[in-house]
């Protein structure tokens, strides 16, 4: 088998190049379109909102700011969790989007 196959070669040596520069410059063209990332990011989106009022408790952070976040942002598509923390005179809320089902 591997006779008759370098024989072919060496008889039709012009056929043989063509298709090589054929195969390697398909080879080239897909590898320009090929979408490469030389460090991907498998960590889900984090968006992170905070909240400052001097002098307020952090009971009425939680009343009058983190909890209103909470409400207005809990219809955005694709959250997976909600994470709020109120302190004295500061708010924070994280959410945290599905890796793959984007925004």
């Amino acid at each position: 088998m591997f006779k008759s196959l370098i024989a072919f070669c060496l008889s039709r040596r012009a056929i043989v190049a063509v298709g090589l520069v054929l195969f390697v410059g398909a080879g080239l063209v897909a590898f320009k379109m090929l979408n490469i990332e030389a460090y991907p990011n498998p960590t889900p989106v984090i968006l992170e909102i905070t909240a400052q009022a001097a002098g307020l408790s952090a009971e009425d952070m939680e009343r009058y700011y983190t909890l209103p976040m909470e409400i207005g942002l809990y219809e955005t598509p694709g959250i997976d969790i909600i994470r709020s923390t109120s302190f004295y005179g500061l708010s924070f809320c994280s959410r945290l989007f599905q890796i793959w089902g984007g925004l």
